[in-house]
């Protein structure tokens, strides 16, 4: 055995045996400042059991990790799948006659465009010519099914359509070209406004760290004071 590989032994046996320094001041920094003790509060009816004590250090992350990630999801629907959108309607997409297929947009290869365009949130703004005449097929077969259909006939059933990208074509409707213009606005969607959201999320953490335990002491004391005297003659 080599000495360095050793060395590597004796330094995880090391860190086995007792804590490091980071694990050390972050156990110090979740006692002090990521816990708190509902208990102590003796006018607010807050049963959380466990004590009542709460630790906010997962709660914290959980709540500044979705905030960004929210953010960054934003920015990728507004200007990856906006740019799909915005391209219908730059081509003047706006009836099945118009419509054109994804090779022709330029998009056939996107992968997320075709999934948002499946059950995403593409599916709620742009037609797909096909699937709207199979579905609208469909719902006549149906009305008719169970206007004849007696109590005994089992419910009608129908198979999903299955889009093909390679030959259906796609169109926004001119009424709801506006508002898809606007819900997918690239304006205002940058990396800037992710590095806003977690400036935000940081702010968010402070408040939940500094600031709810002594607004919650304002409460139980401004409670306390509405309370009858428990001992009053």
């Amino acid at each position: 055995m080599s000495g360095f590989s050793r060395i590597l032994i004796n330094l995880s046996k090391d860190a086995s045996a007792q804590p490091s320094l980071l694990e050390e001041l972050w156990a110090y920094i979740t006692e002090k400042y990521l816990t708190l003790d509902v208990s102590m509060y003796q006018n607010l009816d807050i049963d959380l059991g466990r004590g009542g004590v709460i630790n906010l250090s997962w709660a914290i992350i959980a709540l500044c990790l979705g905030m960004v990630l929210a953010a960054i999801l934003g920015v990728y629907e507004k200007k990856g799948l906006g740019e799909f959108v915005r391209k219908l309607i730059y081509e003047e997409c706006h009836t099945p006659e118009t419509a054109k297929t994804l090779y022709e947009l330029g998009f056939h290869k996107n992968a997320a465009v075709r999934g948002a365009l499946r059950n995403g949130s593409l599916s709620k703004v742009v037609v797909c010519t096909q699937k709207k005449e199979y579905d609208d097929a469909i719902a006549q077969k149906k009305a008719e099914y169970e206007q004849n259909a007696s109590k005994d006939d089992p419910a009608f059933r129908s198979l999903a359509y299955k889009i093909n990208y390679q030959t259906d074509t796609f169109y926004i409707p001119k009424d709801a070209s506006y508002a898809a213009d606007v819900r997918y606005d690239k304006r205002g969607s940058g990396w800037l406004s992710v590095l806003a959201v977690a400036v935000l999320s940081v702010l968010i953490a402070l408040f939940i760290i500094f600031i709810l335990p002594d607004m919650l002491q304002m409460l139980d004391n401004f409670i306390g004071l509405l309370k009858p005297e428990a001992n009053y003659h």
